[in-house]
């Protein structure tokens, strides 16, 4: 999954919090949670302690899952197509990182960003239907059906 996803919710963000929340939760009823190395980066700036970055994980479910080379390779492949295509930005954003290793585990993404669903739109979580304006798209890594995580009540996503 996607950074943005999860920073509606934590920071119950009034415009999207309610539209990422139902995405979690029907991402989790099919799939098991994961983000990557970016994703955890970019989620620790609304907390001020490790412990509770650690702590949403761990009641959300979400696993952290290492990029592999194949991804790193395949982002920068991306961004190169992305610069070509008149791009602005100089060096290869999260972005990439998240799409590139969706691609290559052949996950899910579940995002509201449209340039990432543009770079990898095969990687769509099929949650657009769930509101017009957003794309499907982070890393929702594929698990066995009786491996399904469900969020606790107490949960900051329930």
């Amino acid at each position: 999954m996607d950074t943005n996803v999860l920073l509606d919710v934590v920071l119950n963000d009034r415009k999207r919090s309610a539209w990422s929340l139902k995405a979690l939760e029907a991402a989790n009823a099919s799939d098991t949670l994961a983000v990557n190395a970016g994703i955890y980066a970019e989620l620790s700036i609304a907390f001020a302690r490790i412990e509770e970055l650690e702590q949403v994980l761990i009641e959300g479910r979400l696993t952290v899952q290492p990029i592999p080379r194949e991804a790193l390779f395949l982002a920068g492949k991306a961004f190169m197509k992305y610069r070509k295509q008149q791009g602005l930005k100089t060096n290869v954003l999260p972005d990439f990182f998240i799409g590139a290793h969706a691609a290559v585990t052949d996950s899910p993404i579940l995002t509201r960003c449209r340039p990432l669903s543009r770079l990898f739109p095969d990687r769509d979580a099929g949650d657009a239907r769930l509101s017009p304006s957003v794309h499907g798209g982070g890393v929702a890594a594929r698990a066995d059906p009786s491996m399904r995580p469900r969020l606790p009540e107490s949960s900051k996503f329930a």
